[in-house]
């Protein structure tokens, strides 16, 4: 490899950056270079002609650069007194010498090799279980990833589109370009152990994820900790605050630097909201999961900003207990977090990017001993509902009101009785605060969800006899074509912007289409519709679990440490099934940090609508023959087509894509990419 130390066979005098190395000598030896006197004290070494200094670096009081010859440059770095005489790479690595400055290569967090990449679990390539916990052939998992991670690396399928490819977990390769580096993730969710594998760096043994309510405040306020003595050393070495003086932070000004009195304040948050409780403690054994940490909550976060299962190793890892303080407490805590936390070296706030895999939801009642009223709007004017009914029990229910999933009974997000106003208007201003990208779970109810002025936004049901939605009576009606909450956080009633980006799941499987054909496809139960912007990977995927006994299945771990790889033996750590849009929302979470880290480079100032163009401009929507989108035109409230397996609902079909491998050099538009380089 060449080297600018090495000029060999370069002629004539070349631009030379000459280092000291110490600053003190720095005049000594630019009087001599550019002189021309031959007796003492002037060094051997320096040529004795009158170099010309050519770039005087004012910022630096050791380095400039002269034109030397070949041999006076090997010289001249003989004298104690140097450091360095190298070729200039501010002259020429663009040039015809750019060969002695070759493209960093990447310093990959993971996955300097190819991996399995599991599409379908269930199957015959369902991965070893629990029968082979401690098994040498577990060697063969080493580091393996879900399908929704790679899926992004093209916008065709990867897997392409002829036969059933379920099975294909040949090895691939994930050389990653973006990883979500500065970028802070928040995954608001269940409890989530912290000290899995999965979160674990492997050279160092430390846990990136940190908890919101107990780290945050050492985060924002470090100085009031240290010099108060409420600082401690968390199991893997970070530096911290005390439980009890994190919790206080959030409710009381005195618990505070006085640069931070002012900047607003919650409730008590609770003394149940500790480590053991909620995120675990270090080590193995049952004690180290904590009693309310791990099912649905760790598997959301490997999917957000693990270091296997996801599109985001590099963002700061951020948990977020979603009630157990409190659902509007939480969200308070979170714009308090984001409007404060450090900023960038000059100043400007980074971005909070959240993952929420919840949402609050009604059921539409099915045989009851009252009568449930109806609207729906036939005429398609988006002002009234111009065709009405009523019914008692589910037979007699139009077919907008069924569904081929939840077992029949649909469920709907938006209901004037169930969405709570003080949590909807916290998240509300969470949800419009400058910075914050919120991803949200569109919801597994197989629900067309629509904005304001679409005509099927009003359709309802009510249990009062009511013409028309009485929008002040939280006693009567739900709105079926709605989305919910939090996905509307942000969004009036009479207002179609949208602040959150609402995900919904892909299905494994696909959709048998003919002739050996199979288009990917939404998964049959994920809301979709005009309000879902895209999917991502969701239906068995491959998310991080414990090992106690429970309902779900369990799969054994191998893991990439110094010196070689571990296999679980008995800690507990290992990987789940895991779907739904509850899957899809972290993965897409982690998805977009990564293109946020791109986007943010070029543009401090970073919308949620910026984001929404980039999506528009760079996810295409994909044909009929590629992603599965049956004909959608109902003509009333009892048509069939209500019922369409798979529908998207006059929605994009569109699925994650973007430039996060350096496996795709992509031109994308509207993007200003100066700042990253893609190398092979």
């Amino acid at each position: 490899m060449l080297s600018p130390y090495d000029i060999t066979g370069l002629s004539g005098n070349l631009y030379h950056q000459v280092c000291v190395n110490d600053a003190s000598d720095y005049d000594d030896i630019y009087d001599e270079l550019t002189t021309t006197m031959s007796a003492p004290p002037r060094s051997l070494k320096v040529p004795s002609r009158e170099v010309e200094l050519t770039h005087r670096k004012k910022h630096s009081s050791t380095r400039s650069v002269f034109l030397l010859s070949e041999a006076e440059a090997i010289t001249l770095r003989e004298d104690s007194r140097i450091k360095y005489v190298v070729l200039d790479e501010n002259t020429y690595a663009e040039g015809s010498l750019s060969a002695y400055w070759p493209p960093p290569e990447e310093d990959e967090y993971r996955n300097k090799k190819d991996v399995k990449i599991y599409r379908d679990i269930t199957g015959s390539a369902e991965p070893p279980d629990g029968n082979d916990w401690a098994s040498p052939a577990l060697s063969a998992e080493l580091d393996r990833t879900n399908y929704g991670v790679y899926r992004p690396i093209s916008v065709d399928s990867p897997w392409g589109y002829s036969g059933n490819q379920l099975n294909d977990i040949g090895l691939k390769d994930q050389k990653m370009t973006l990883d979500g580096s500065g970028m802070d993730l928040i995954v608001h969710d269940s409890g989530c152990w912290m000290s899995h594998v999965e979160f674990v760096d492997p050279t160092t043994g430390r846990s990136k994820v940190r908890s919101v309510e107990l780290d945050g405040p050492y985060y924002i306020d470090p100085d009031y900790f240290e010099n108060n003595g409420k600082t401690r050393t968390r199991w893997d070495g970070l530096r911290t605050c005390t439980e009890a003086a994190g919790r206080d932070w959030w409710s009381i000004t005195a618990n505070r630097s006085a640069g931070f009195v002012n900047v607003g304040t919650v409730g008590t948050v609770s003394t149940s909201m500790t480590y053991a409780r909620y995120w675990g403690l270090g080590g193995s054994g049952s004690d180290s999961y904590g009693s309310y940490a791990g099912y649905h909550g760790t598997a959301c976060s490997s999917q957000a900003f693990g270091r296997t299962l996801s599109n985001a190793p590099g963002a700061n890892a951020w948990a977020m207990h979603s009630y157990a303080i409190g659902t509007e407490k939480t969200m308070d805590i979170m714009k308090i977090f984001h409007l404060n936390k450090p900023k960038d070296k000059e100043g400007n706030q980074i971005p909070t990017i959240l993952s929420t895999s919840w949402s609050y939801k009604t059921w539409i009642p099915g045989n009851t001993t009252y009568d449930v009223y109806w609207g729906y709007d036939s005429n398609r004017d988006g002002t009234s509902a111009s065709e009405t009914g009523s019914y008692d029990n589910y037979a007699n229910r139009p077919k907008f009101l069924k569904s081929t999933h939840v077992d029949g009974n649909r469920r709907y997000h938006y209901d004037n009785r169930t969405t709570y106003p003080g949590p909807y208007e916290a998240a509300s201003e969470l949800a419009v605060t400058p910075g914050v990208f919120w991803f949200t779970s569109a919801g597994n109810e197989d629900q067309m969800q629509v904005p304001y002025g679409h005509p099927f936004y009003w359709n309802y049901y009510n249990t009062k006899e009511n013409d028309y939605p009485n929008v002040n009576d939280r006693g009567l009606s739900a709105y079926v074509n709605m989305g919910g909450f939090p996905a509307r956080a942000g969004t009036g009633l009479y207002d179609s912007k949208r602040w959150l980006f609402s995900v919904g799941a892909l299905d494994m499987y696909g959709k048998y289409y003919g002739s050996g054909q199979y288009p990917e496809a939404k998964a049959s139960y994920s809301s979709a519709g005009p309000e879902v912007l895209f999917y991502a990977g969701a239906s068995n995927t491959l998310a991080a679990h414990y090992r106690p006994a429970n309902s779900v299945q369990r799969y054994p771990r191998a893991d990439t440490y110094e010196g070689g790889y571990q296999i679980d033996n008995g800690n507990g750590y290992c990987d789940r099934l895991f779907g739904g849009t509850s899957a899809a929302t972290p993965i897409a979470a982690g998805f977009f940090a990564c293109i946020i880290q791109m986007l943010w480079s070029g543009n401090k100032n970073l919308t949620e609508n910026d984001v929404k163009i980039w999506i528009k401009r760079n996810m295409p929507d994909l044909p009929g023959t590629k992603f599965w989108n049956p004909t959608f035109d109902p003509v009333d409230a009892d048509d069939a087509v209500w019922q369409t397996s798979q529908c998207l609902y006059t929605g994009a079909p569109k699925i994650t894509y973007g430039p996060i491998f350096n496996n795709d050099k992509t031109s994308i538009s509207g993007v200003n990419l100066s700042s990253i380089t893609w190398s092979k």
